[in-house]
């Protein structure tokens, strides 16, 4: 006799994005109705393009790792305080464009995403969270080093 295991997988497709950002406007959103659960949530800066010339991304996340959300919650106050530069090695998940009415009725996007990890967090220049990771690679977002292909030896063709 055999026993056949029949358990349903979930399948998913996941879009994950690394990067550096000011993290900015933490908050604890309690949405309304019986079956939605509070959550805590920022507004990601994303740093891009030359660093003489930098520009920013910005991702309203929603926090969906228990340990993150914690972590931001003990700095709440740096993240609000406009003078305090909280800066995070950030890797979001899922993101997605919103469109929405302005106060003005005009219409506007904003990009949305799941905040599910940090690696690194600064505040003021100080370092008060360091991921430890399982693989002791390197920490600072920075691409690795690609090597270059050897050149390819000429192919002799066969004298007819």
């Amino acid at each position: 006799m055999t026993t056949v295991n029949n358990q349903a997988q979930n399948n998913f497709f996941n879009l994950h994005t690394k990067g550096i950002g000011y993290i900015n406007r933490f908050r604890l959103v309690n949405p309304k109705g019986k079956k939605s659960q509070p959550f805590c949530a920022v507004t990601i800066g994303f740093l891009r393009g030359s660093a003489d010339e930098v520009e920013y991304t910005y991702i309203d996340t929603i926090i969906r790792n228990k340990e993150v959300c914690e972590l931001l919650k003990q700095h709440e106050s740096a993240i609000n305080d406009e003078n305090s530069k909280v800066l995070g090695v950030c890797v979001v998940g899922d993101i997605y464009a919103e469109t929405f009415t302005k106060h003005d009725n005009s219409i506007a996007a904003g990009i949305k995403g799941r905040l599910i990890g940090l690696n690194q967090l600064k505040i003021n220049g100080n370092v008060v969270y360091q991921r430890e990771r399982e693989d002791q690679g390197p920490v600072d977002n920075q691409p690795a080093p690609v090597a270059q292909a050897p050149a390819a030896a000429p192919v002799q063709q066969p004298v007819a």
